[in-house]
């Protein structure tokens, strides 16, 4: 065991004194083109909630991008991606996948793909996803579009056709109803769509919308609804929210807003049933600076308040500050510290992982 940490502390040496360039290009020739990219984290877990996650950890991952050219402006590509780890299989930064695919045809600035990947949801939640190791668990919704999916179309677009520079958009499509790592299924179709544009300025903008009937496992009365009158409510879960940001001058501010409809799932101890949350309102807040000399620190705040959930009214299912640090050694590694201090008491009556959370690591990208 010694020897090993000491193998890894060697590697992690080589690496802050090596400066690399970014991704491996393994093949560029006439019209094909292969690309490997991905990044590795050593880090130290500590969470009295996560115990079976407690202590060192490792985390692997990789990405195999190919391409290609086949007229002018048209293309067909592949992505492949896959997430190693080295503890009990379970990622601190994915809770839902481990790996991802698509296969899409590109023709100029539009995008046709098809596979597993993540949901337009959890692509606009990305402007707040930066704190140094944790996420937001805002994502982590019980529709298909709030984090990674299987059978996804996606259609996207840059620069709005060309009539207007920095706006984007993407249409997204569930259209196979089938999860089988989560024993659930969806009924009817899932879609949604988003759509964003940056200023040159550093100011941005992004939103989306996402609806579609919920996971509903084997046994539908696990998933009744908390609310005033279960039986009136829309059976769909829906879902959307909005993200602002400024990026300029070393200076990034982020702010997410967004509600969900029966997307929430939650576990009630009182009455030992499992449900899901007729409203709740979600919002995060993010601070960082970048220092010229390579150090980042982040400040966040995060919460999701359930309404009309039975006698307990309106409450928040959870709320906390992050505040944690990244410190770029060069352009490949990066150390950083990561704090979540938790405003809601344990246990939480709702089955949520509420705890405080502390990691520190250093993450090597190529």
């Amino acid at each position: 065991m010694m020897k090993q940490k000491n193998f890894i502390a060697a590697i992690f040496v080589f690496l802050i004194y090596s400066n690399t360039v970014n991704a491996l290009e393994i093949f560029n020739k006439d019209k094909y083109k292969l690309n490997f990219s991905g990044d590795a984290k050593g880090l130290f877990f500590h969470s009295e909630q996560f115990l079976d996650m407690t202590g060192e950890q490792c985390d692997l991952r990789v990405k195999l991008n190919g391409e290609i050219k086949l007229y002018y402006d048209l293309s067909v590509y592949a992505n492949v991606g896959h997430v190693f780890f080295n503890k009990h299989g379970v990622s601190l930064l994915d809770y839902f996948s481990n790996t991802i695919g698509v296969i899409g045809v590109k023709l100029g600035k539009n995008e046709l793909e098809y596979g597993r990947s993540f949901g337009v949801i959890r692509n606009a939640l990305n402007w707040t996803e930066v704190f140094p190791i944790f996420n937001s668990d805002l994502g982590y919704t019980n529709t298909a579009l709030g984090h990674v999916s299987s059978n996804l179309i996606t259609f996207r677009n840059k620069d709005l056709f060309g009539f207007l520079k920095g706006f984007n958009f993407a249409v997204q499509l569930v259209t196979k109803d089938l999860d089988n790592n989560y024993i659930r299924t969806l009924k009817d179709s899932t879609w949604g769509i988003l759509g964003s544009y940056v200023s040159p300025v550093g100011l941005g903008v992004i939103g989306a919308y996402a609806e579609g009937n919920n996971f509903i496992k084997y046994d539908p009365d696990e998933f009744k609804s908390f609310s005033e009158n279960p039986a009136e409510d829309d059976k769909r879960a829906k879902q959307w929210l909005t993200t602002i940001k400024y990026d300029a001058h070393n200076i990034y501010l982020a702010a997410t807003y967004g509600e969900s409809h029966r997307a929430v799932r939650i576990d009630n101890a009182t009455n030992n049933t499992s449900g899901l949350v007729k409203e709740a309102q979600n919002l995060a807040l993010v601070a960082q600076y970048q220092f010229k000399f390579g150090l980042c620190p982040s400040i966040a705040y995060v919460h999701c308040k359930g309404k009309n959930i039975n006698e307990l009214g309106s409450t928040y299912l959870f709320k906390y500050i992050d505040v944690g640090a990244k410190f770029n050694i060069n352009k490949n590694v990066s150390t950083f510290i990561d704090f979540r201090i938790n405003f809601k008491n344990r246990p939480n009556q709702f089955g949520l992982k509420i705890d405080n959370l502390f990691a520190l690591g250093i993450s090597y990208k190529f």
